[in-house]
Parts: structure tokens; C-alpha cells; sequence
């Protein structure tokens, strides 16, 4: 069964914060293992304060297999000079 997950990246601070590429996350599975790395492109990003970003993932691992039903977490890169 193929379904699109979508989230948000909310930035509800009260700086920018830069996105320095388009993937500043991963998908971990319930024992904390990556499965998934988004294909990124180095373009610089910025999310204002009180704006949203919306990412997309297919449910599928980094060798395009579907992930079998169970909990996964996503984790996103954040630095503290405000960028991803």
C-alpha cells in the first residue's frame, strides 16, 4: 500500500531559521535505525518566524522498498546558529 506522509517544519520562534538543503532530515524506524535519507538539493531555504515548511516522505526506505507497518520517527538537523 503506497501513502504520502506529509509534515510540518513549524518555525515558531522569533528568528528565520535557514533550511541549508532540502532534506534536513531522516526517517528512523522503532529500534532508532535510519531508513530513509531525503535526495536533497543544496538551496538555502529560509523559514520565518510563524511560517511552515512541508515535507513529504513515501513510506519507503532508502532502496525504494515499502517500510513495513510499525512506528517510525523523524529527525530533523538543527544547528545552533539558527540553520538545518
Amino acid at each position: 500500500m503506497e501513502e504520502r506522509v506529509t509534515f510540518t517544519f513549524t518555525n515558531t520562534g522569533t528568528t528565520t531559521i535557514n533550511v541549508k538543503n532540502s532534506g534536513p532530515w531522516v526517517i528512523k524506524d522503532s529500534t532508532g535505525t535510519i531508513v530513509f535519507h531525503p535526495i536533497v538539493s543544496r538551496v538555502m531555504a529560509p523559514v520565518e518566524s510563524q511560517k511552515a515548511l512541508n515535507l513529504t516522505w513515501d513510506q519507503k526506505d532508502d532502496n525504494g522498498k515499502q517500510v513495513p507497518d510499525s512506528i517510525y520517527t523523524i529527525a530533523s538537523i538543527l544547528d545552533s546558529s539558527n540553520q538545518c
